[in-house]
């Protein structure tokens, strides 16, 4: 199969969202891989920023908000700030995972430090 190649053009009348004033940060990125067991389980929410987790390989189930949620490789969750989650499985339950924080969001229409509308689902099924 060929490589695809994909490429997208921004509109002239564009309007960022994001300008100098408003950038928000990166706070961090991390990884977890599979052999990563010994991190304590701890339902927990950031006051101050969001995550976003990308699921590279494995299967496990994640407490966001008030759902459950069965996560596998190719899932993104989105956490909001102020959102309690955290992985409920327990060894096995493997993940290799990417995670990433960002404070001083301010998208129209949301809350402060939010990717998604409080009622959106959480988790974006991209590998199914």
């Amino acid at each position: 199969m060929p490589d695809l190649q994909v490429q997208c053009f921004v509109k002239r009348e564009f309007q960022p969202v994001f300008t100098p004033e408003n950038m928000p940060r990166l706070l961090y990125i991390s990884r977890r891989e599979p052999s990563c067991l010994a991190r304590p389980r701890l339902l927990h929410a950031h006051a101050d920023f969001a995550e976003v987790m990308l699921v590279h390989s494995g299967s496990a189930h994640f407490l966001i908000g008030d759902k459950t949620y069965d996560i596998q490789g190719g899932d993104l969750m989105i956490f909001n700030s102020g959102v309690v989650h955290d992985e409920l499985t327990g060894a096995e339950g493997a993940i290799d995972s990417c995670c990433a924080a960002f404070a001083g969001l301010h998208l129209p229409g949301l809350q402060e430090n939010a990717l998604i509308p409080d009622d959106a689902p959480a988790v974006c099924r991209a590998g199914r």
